[in-house]
């Protein structure tokens, strides 16, 4: 073997199309202007439960009522109820958005906006997904949520009902 035949080249592969940069640059847009609404809509509601506070004449009940709100609040959300306010506490999940087609911009954020009014989760990245072998539909996975509508997944079903089907069938 001479040396020239000997010699491995390396290539790198590329990480990255400027068509996934733009994808990605999007998806990060998304995720801060969901966040920054979230967080304004917990604010409002904290400013409208503060606004029920009436003031009276006296100033020491009015601070009190103040402060066991604010106390109610915190206990809630350390407790996991996060139905009046935006829990910091709860770790930021990572969302995965995988489709059998391409999604359009209007799609992606309809998706990511239903999916943190349902679970009530902040996220801290999301990324999407092309995966053909779905056939159609999507699958939304985060790491303590998996909803998946698929093609794939009716296949999967078919299969299990026609595999316990035909083994009770052989039992008769």
């Amino acid at each position: 073997m001479t040396q020239e035949e000997s010699k491995v080249t390396i290539q790198r592969p590329v990480i990255e199309t400027n068509a996934s940069r733009r994808e990605k640059r999007y998806e990060d847009d998304l995720l801060r202007k969901i966040q920054t609404e979230f967080s304004m809509n917990a604010l409002d509601a904290l400013k409208e439960e503060e606004a029920t506070i009436v003031r009276d004449e006296n100033r020491t009940q009015y601070e009190q009522a103040l402060l066991d709100r604010v106390m109610r609040t915190i206990h809630q959300n350390q407790h996991g109820d996060t139905s009046t306010s935006y829990n910091k506490q709860v770790k930021a999940e990572t969302l995965m958005i995988t489709s059998a087609v391409p999604l359009t911009e209007d799609e992606k954020e309809r998706l990511v906006r239903k999916f943190v009014e349902k679970t009530n989760r902040p996220l801290r990245r999301i990324t999407s997904v092309v995966d053909p072998s779905l056939i159609t539909g999507l699958r939304l996975q985060s790491e303590t949520f998996y909803y998946e509508v698929s093609g794939q997944k009716k296949l999967r079903e078919i299969r299990t009902f026609l595999e316990k089907s035909w083994l009770q069938g052989d039992e008769k």
